[in-house]
């Protein structure tokens, strides 16, 4: 069943106060997702559905969205930024147009594919975000900026940027793009050697949402995600 409740965004965007999101990859996930209780020491904000690994495992999903006890962001990633298929394009804009959910993710690459969809979800309430993945290196600043504002003007309510940081240096590029960012709120976080390190820091930095799992890691350096709900949570006390 479609989920059709809107998110209030003005309690997204708030650099002062970053959210965590909780991956859901498997249906263990899921049942560990639905236990969750709102509210509690080390609970998540978000919950990302990750349709295209679910999916490819089972033919309908394990539950239903409107059950889940926090706000859905979903996600039917393309295999070419690590998702798992193949889903053509008809057929993710036939699960994104099923489900619904409070937010949904799309490439930036594919965007384009999905203009009507992108207008009939933001017309119903629904967040746009517009993704990028690179598992080898991070992008100059210059091409960060440049692909937030071609984001921008794809109708992305947030540009989330996910970029291998093996090096300082590759750290520093998202850091110093996150900072002087002002095109579109950010969600920012690295992979790899210093991705762990990277997550709670550029949290610190404005990143708007931050990712977590809840049973292994999709990619290293992610946190569980309750553990960094905990971390940011302390931080911001300190």
């Amino acid at each position: 069943m479609k989920t059709s409740m809107p998110y209030d965004s003005s309690s997204l965007f708030r650099p002062d106060a970053p959210q965590v999101v909780a991956t859901i990859a498997t249906a263990a996930d899921w049942d560990v997702a639905a236990k969750i209780l709102p509210g509690i020491s080390g609970s998540p904000d978000w919950l990302e559905i990750r349709a295209d690994l679910l999916l490819a495992e089972h033919p309908t999903l394990p539950g239903d969205l409107a059950e889940l006890p926090l706000p859905v962001l979903l996600t039917v990633r393309h295999p070419s930024e690590g998702g798992k298929g193949p889903f053509e394009t008809a057929q993710r804009e036939a699960i994104y147009r099923e489900q619904g959910g409070q937010a949904f993710d799309l490439e930036l690459a594919t965007a384009p594919d999905f203009e009507r969809l992108i207008a009939d979800e933001k017309a119903r309430g629904s967040i746009c975000i517009l993704s990028y993945h690179h598992f080898q290196d991070t992008p100059s600043v210059d091409e960060l900026r440049a692909m937030t504002s071609r984001a921008a003007d794809l109708g992305a309510h947030l540009f989330k940027v996910a970029t291998t940081t093996h090096t300082a240096a590759q750290l520093i590029r998202l850091m110093t793009w996150l900072e002087s960012e002002n095109t579109l709120p950010i969600a920012a976080m690295g992979m790899g050697t210093l991705g762990k390190i990277s997550r709670p820091l550029l949290a610190q930095l404005g990143s708007q949402l931050n990712y977590g799992h809840l049973g292994a890691p999709l990619v290293p350096g992610q946190w569980p995600a309750g553990e960094l709900r905990q971390l940011l949570d302390t931080i911001a006390c300190e």
